[in-house]
């Protein structure tokens, strides 16, 4: 890894934590940063199944920034968001190949909390597990298959030799959580940070930096 992309991934790591602070004031961050990721992603050379769960990640969060700024009636987030994100995570099953994290996987979106827009504010109400031991095992699971599966994140011979994105995958696992602890934002940090990993995807391809 050159100098430059050492630079440019330092950059972007200090640019994730800010934005996911500048989120707690500032809830248009996050509505903007979702419209830019959602108008770059056809240009970023994945294969094709890797931009259905790039759509789906972008579409989501779209829905959830649209409604915490009030731009929509908050029917449309608390009638689609659990779905949504179940289908996010079982996008995972046709990935993986161990059958032990099939199951987890399958666990983890069957247990999928309910998320519900009331009074301004995400609220998240658990479903068979806790919902602070669903985000505590939804990090550590997810995390485990972003490391340890060499073909979670596929991109074509234009980008894959610069592009290691396993670093930017657990942080965008760990920033969540501790916005979960701290600040009870962990739907809005997931979908910023994901969202902020496609626009760092979408520069290193661009520009070859």
């Amino acid at each position: 890894m050159n100098t430059n992309i050492r630079l440019f991934n330092f950059f972007f790591v200090i640019l994730l934590i800010l934005i996911n602070i500048i989120y707690l004031k500032h809830n248009f961050i996050g509505l903007l940063i979702s419209l830019i990721a959602f108008l770059i992603i056809h240009q970023i050379p994945h294969f094709f199944t890797s931009y259905i769960k790039l759509y789906l990640i972008v579409i989501t969060s779209i829905l959830i920034f649209l409604t915490t700024n009030n731009i929509i009636d908050p029917y449309y987030f608390n009638s689609f968001i659990k779905s949504f994100l179940m289908l996010n995570i079982f996008c995972l099953f046709f990935i993986e190949e161990n059958l032990y994290l099939k199951f987890l996987i399958i666990l983890l979106t069957i247990s999928t909390p309910d998320f519900k827009y009331i009074k301004n504010q995400i609220v998240i109400n658990s479903n068979y597990l806790n919902y602070n031991f669903w985000i505590l095992s939804y990090t550590i699971i997810i995390g485990y298959i972003h490391y340890s599966n060499k073909n979670f994140y596929k991109l074509n011979n234009k980008c894959k030799n610069i592009i290691n994105p396993r670093l930017f995958l657990i942080l965008c696992l760990i920033i969540p959580l501790l916005a979960s602890l701290f600040f009870n934002k962990w739907l809005e940090s997931r979908s910023i940070s994901l969202c902020i990993l496609i626009l760092w995807e979408f520069i290193l391809c661009k520009y070859k930096i």
